[in-house]
């Protein structure tokens, strides 16, 4: 097959969800900053990506992974920043959020996730 008509197909199956996605982060993103006063919402435009990117089976249980992640991430974040070593505060942390959110049993974005939002947490 030609490497353009391989192209054009991939583009054609994935431009609606890509669409969708770019809207939803948009949108996620003015939502954060007008209602809720966040100046870099990133967590929300992030996670409107990520649930509703192509290719994605389910994105109603990909969403309800993506918050349950970085809810645990947020929460386990504040806890560690009590340890006064951050490296120490970044590894315990990373560990423990990404065990709690695999417990769920939900996939592997909820630990992943969890994670990265522990990080991001973390970054000062």
């Amino acid at each position: 097959m030609q490497l353009g008509r391989l192209l054009w197909d991939r583009w054609r199956i994935a431009w609606r969800e890509v669409a969708a996605a770019t809207v939803a982060a948009l949108f996620a993103w003015v939502v954060a900053q007008k209602l809720f006063g966040h100046p870099q919402p990133i967590f929300a435009a992030v996670i409107a990506i990520v649930a509703l990117g192509p290719g994605i089976a389910s994105h109603r249980r990909q969403a309800w992974g993506l918050v349950l992640g970085v809810a645990t991430g947020i929460l386990v974040g504040e806890v560690v920043r009590f340890i006064t070593n951050p490296v120490a505060a970044m590894g315990i942390g990373v560990f423990v959020s990404m065990m709690i959110a695999s417990s769920f049993g939900i996939g592997p974005v909820v630990p992943i996730q969890a994670g990265v939002s522990l990080l991001l947490v973390l970054t000062p």
